[in-house]
């Protein structure tokens, strides 16, 4: 799905390029490479709007991937809802960098 696919890559865009990264994510900790004295990011606090999750949650939670639901190759919960994804998506055995994804309404 082309909606799916562009809301996926538009996290990961975000998360790693965008020029203002620090109006809406935060380094939680860090740690040294073994390599010398290179610190990098192994936790990050990233804010997204609740519109925004909901709905590429939303454009996603119903494509197929043979016999089954795309997101459910994603998310580690059975009944896997907007939630669920986003903390999978954050925090999995595929990466060392921890996402810790925070949901927020703007207009609160």
């Amino acid at each position: 799905c082309p909606a799916c696919y562009a809301n996926f890559v538009n996290v990961f865009c975000h998360l790693m390029c965008d020029p203002n990264q620090s109006a809406f994510q935060q380094v939680v900790s860090e740690r040294s490479l073994e390599l010398g004295n290179v610190m990098v990011a192994d936790k990050i606090r990233y804010h997204v709007s609740e519109h925004f999750a909901q709905a590429s949650y939303d454009s996603c939670k119903n494509v197929k991937s043979g016999n089954t639901e795309a997101i459910n190759l994603i998310c580690d919960s059975l009944d896997c809802d907007m939630d669920d994804f986003y903390l999978s998506l954050g925090i999995n055995k595929y990466t060392d960098l921890k996402v810790f994804y925070e949901i927020y309404n703007p207009e609160s």
